[in-house]
């Protein structure tokens, strides 16, 4: 596990898509790390006009890489698209950029609202 897992990190994991196929590496960023070592991660599309604008938070990026989240392409974090998986799966070849404080506030925000909704049975699933 890397040292460089704090909210705000933008890692790359292997997740499914929302619709729960396609397994493949993508771009999340951290929310939260658990003592026991468990990531919570909110995914980031590229594919912003398939994306909820009022679940979404879009991400700074640039051609060549952003210079802070070292996006090249545009993104945005789903916040109802939640991924967890152990911090010892994330290896320092998969660390990115990172998120400006504000931005992950307002991740936190809407993702604590949405969970807020959802019986805590459904979201350990």
């Amino acid at each position: 596990m890397s040292s460089g897992i704090i909210p705000g990190r933008i890692v790359y994991i292997e997740m499914l898509d929302p619709q729960g196929r396609n397994p493949k590496r993508r771009p999340a960023v951290v929310r939260t790390l658990s003592p026991g070592g468990l990531v919570e991660a909110i995914a980031i599309t590229s594919k912003l006009e398939s994306s909820d604008p009022a679940v979404t938070v879009e991400i700074p990026w640039q051609h060549g890489g952003h210079p802070r989240t070292k996006l090249s392409a545009p993104g945005g974090a789903v916040c109802n698209w939640v991924v967890r998986v152990p911090a010892a799966s994330i290896s320092a070849d998969c660390l990115g950029g990172f998120i400006s404080a504000a931005l992950l506030y307002r991740i936190n925000v809407i993702t604590e609202n949405i969970l807020a909704l959802i019986p805590l049975a459904a979201q350990e699933e």
